[in-house]
C-alpha cells in the first residue's frame, strides 16, 4: 500500500541526501516515510527537514540502513524511526574463509553475518557502542 512519489541515488553521501532531500521536499508536501540505503545520505536529509522546521522521526517517519552510531544517537533522539544494521565487521571473517580456500580446505557454502533492526520502540540503552 506504498507509493513512491520519489526515487534517486544518493551515491552514499551525506551531502548528496542533503541535495536531495531539498529537492524532494520542495516538489512533495505530503511525505509519509523516507527510505534511505545509507545513513550518510539520511543524515543529510534529516539536516535539509530541519531546515524547513521539520521535525524528522515525528513529521516523517525515517528509515536507514548501515546503524552507525551517528544514526543510531538520532534514533535515540528520536529523528529517526528505524535503523537496520549492516555490519562492515565481517571483513575479518571473509578474510580468514579466502585463507582457507587458498589453502585448498572446504569452508561452509553458506555464512551468515548477524545483524540487527533497531526500532524507535527497542529499549535503545542496550545498543553497544557501534564503533564506526
Amino acid at each position: 500500500e506504498f507509493r513512491i512519489i520519489y526515487s534517486k541515488s544518493g551515491d552514499f553521501l551525506r551531502s548528496k541526501g542533503y541535495e536531495l532531500a531539498v529537492e524532494f521536499l520542495e516538489m512533495h508536501e505530503d511525505i509519509d516515510v523516507i527510505f534511505s540505503h545509507n545513513d550518510g545520505m539520511t543524515l543529510g536529509a534529516i539536516e535539509a527537514m530541519e531546515e524547513r522546521g521539520l521535525h524528522p522521526g515525528t513529521d516523517i517517519v525515517i528509515v536507514t540502513i548501515d546503524a552507525q552510531q551517528e544514526a543510531i544517537d538520532a534514533l535515540r533522539e528520536g529523528k529517526v524511526n528505524c535503523v537496520i544494521e549492516c555490519n562492515p565487521k565481517t571483513g575479518s571473517e571473509i578474510i580468514k574463509l579466502a585463507e582457507k580456500l587458498a589453502a585448498g580446505e572446504n569452508i561452509p557454502r553458506i555464512q551468515y553475518v548477524h545483524e540487527e533492526v533497531f526500532y524507535e520502540t527497542d529499549d535503545l540503552s542496550l545498543i553497544e557502542p557501534r564503533g564506526y
